[in-house]
């Protein structure tokens, strides 16, 4: 079976039970990357975070550019969401932003150092984070701009939470979802 045939690509359990015992770096470095990658979402789906962040890791070992840092990305998040070690976590999105900040690696970083920050109460190093991306635009721009606005909301700054929430929903390319957002966050600003 083949990384991209359709019965191991539908399924976390299906890529586990195939490629458990594969080892990617006896593959061109490429596939290895692809497969190390592949393998890593399927072990964070299964909420297998030690597997999950070995393969994240191997997969920025053996990636080029746009991969490299969307496998640190998601070792951020597997250090976060898996492994409850905010400090690592911390770690690879700050190193994703700075050396990836303006891509989906980077910006994605962001919006989730940002929302960690946030549950630590760490209000100023949020909105920091948050607003640290001047060029990004589109459904980016709203992310971030969302995320800045329940920090405000979460430090009682109910002004600056509106304004922002104005903001997203004036920013061209807003999803339906944050639009709703928006609009549920503002509601309960009333």
């Amino acid at each position: 079976m083949h990384l991209g045939a359709s019965g191991a690509a539908s399924s976390p359990a299906h890529v586990v039970a195939e490629f458990r015992d594969e080892d990617f770096a006896t593959w061109p470095e490429s596939l290895a990357a692809i497969g190390y990658a592949v393998r890593g979402a399927a072990y964070f789906n299964l909420k297998n975070g030690p597997e999950a962040a070995r393969d994240f890791l191997r997969a920025f070992q053996f990636a080029k550019s746009y991969d490299k840092w969307s496998a640190f990305q998601r070792l951020g998040d597997t250090y976060w969401k898996l492994l409850d070690d905010e400090i690592l976590a911390e770690a690879c999105y700050r190193k994703c932003m700075s050396d990836f900040g303006g891509g989906w690696p980077g910006l994605q970083a962001r919006v989730n150092l940002g929302e960690l920050l946030l549950s630590q109460q760490r209000y100023d190093a949020a909105l920091e984070c948050l607003s640290g991306a001047p060029g990004a635009g589109g459904s980016w721009k709203a992310d971030l701009l969302i995320g800045a606005a329940k920090v405000h909301i979460a430090a009682g700054h109910k002004r600056e939470a509106a304004a922002a929430l104005e903001q997203a929903r004036a920013v061209a390319g807003l999803h339906a979802s944050q639009k709703k957002e928006c609009e549920s966050l503002l509601a309960g600003l009333k």
